[in-house]
């Protein structure tokens, strides 16, 4: 819920995007500017506030996370007068969100059986898609029947409810610190390099298609409603995807990194097929898509927390950088739409997905290479 809360101001921008610049007068490359300062906050305060978490403990970093980005949703309702304000309330939700992600990770570690690891991070991260598909229903249901600021309010509104039910803090014993295994696997910069490129190039990838996807189908032909409705059913599918990946690794011992390279090339086929413009096989393009480059997060973390068990706050905090791909794909995706259409604008997504597969293939093997030679 509180990885909900983090995430939902960001998708709720992008889901009611055509409501928010048609009311408040300005244009894709702007938007995308707004999604991108999100990005960009938690990218330059991510790597202090995993240790502040590590240093403070997970219940106290998720208070202060939940309340900052709930008030940061309220004030997107309330008092967005402007493009200046919109990216004002953002950088704030995006400067707390950088609190709780960590916060969650470490809690898993602290919590959780490792046999059980796997299910319980796809769980975790489930939540941004499923913060998506509260977002796209919010179109046909609230934005169109009532007004993009009560979607907003009811999204703030629920992160009051998160933060009053977060309880007392749990005791400090560490399941998976015992995990000696798997604690040098990733203790290469070269490794680490290659995992936060991918990682980026994904977030990249995925900004970009959550930003402007209902935009994007609205202007193909489709219905407003229609777009918000395939954006709730790809998010849903994406909340599956991260359950079942991180049963599979748990079950049958995959390849994190091998999972998530394979996931992210079959994003890449569905940007391939959104570049068509054709509204029926964009609304087959925005699942695959969401299947793939938004399927492998909970593997991915998973790697890395089993990698660094006791330093999971750190650990997050040094994937901050990636976060810039979430700064540079969206205004870079809104500046290509204004200069060349949206059909060039996905194909330069799908580039991203691809390299980001290539990368998270690179770095998985990297990584055993390493582990083999310090074993």
């Amino acid at each position: 819920m509180s990885t909900i809360v983090a995430t939902i101001p960001m998708f709720l921008t992008g889901a009611l995007a055509v409501e928010i610049t048609q009311d408040r007068d300005f244009g894709p490359a702007a938007l995308g500017i707004a999604v991108g300062a999100f990005f960009a906050t938690v990218g330059a305060v991510s790597i202090h506030l995993g240790r502040v978490v590590d240093r403070i403990g997970a219940i106290l970093s998720l208070r202060f996370g939940v309340a900052g980005c709930a008030l940061a949703t309220l004030g997107l309702a309330t008092t967005t007068t402007g493009w200046y304000s919109l990216v004002m309330w953002l950088v704030l939700a995006g400067s707390t969100s950088a609190l709780i992600q960590p916060a969650t990770n470490r809690l898993l570690i602290n919590r959780v059986q490792p046999a059980r690891m796997g299910i319980a991070f796809g769980i975790k991260q489930a939540a941004p898609p499923a913060a998506s598909l509260l977002a796209g229903l919010s179109v046909p249901l609230v934005a169109i029947a009532l007004s993009w600021r009560w979607a907003y309010a009811m999204a703030g509104t629920f992160g009051i409810v998160v933060l009053l039910s977060i309880g007392r803090r749990p005791s400090s014993r560490q399941h998976g610190a015992t995990d000696e295994a798997t604690s040098s696997s990733l203790g290469n910069r070269g490794t680490l390099l290659a995992m936060a490129s991918g990682f980026g190039l994904s977030i990249a990838a995925q900004s970009s298609l959550l930003t402007f996807y209902v935009d994007a189908a609205v202007s193909a032909g489709d219905s407003q409603q229609r777009a918000g409705v395939m954006l709730a059913t790809a998010s849903a599918a994406a909340v599956l995807t991260r359950l079942l990946a991180g049963g599979s690794v748990d079950r049958f011992r995959l390849d994190p990194f091998r999972v998530s390279s394979a996931l992210l090339a079959l994003g890449t086929s569905g940007l391939l097929l959104m570049a068509t413009s054709i509204p029926s096989v964009m609304r087959a393009g925005v699942v695959i898509s969401l299947i793939g480059a938004w399927g492998f997060p909970g593997v991915f973390w998973l790697a890395l927390v089993r990698a660094h068990p006791t330093q999971p706050g750190r650990i997050t905090g040094i994937m901050a950088p990636a976060a810039l791909g979430g700064v540079v794909g969206p205004p870079l995706f809104g500046t290509i739409v204004e200069a060349a259409g949206y059909g060039t604008a996905w194909g330069f997504a799908a580039l991203w997905a691809a390299l980001a597969s290539a990368a998270m293939r690179f770095g998985g093997r990297r990584g055993q290479a390493v582990s083999a030679s310090t074993d």
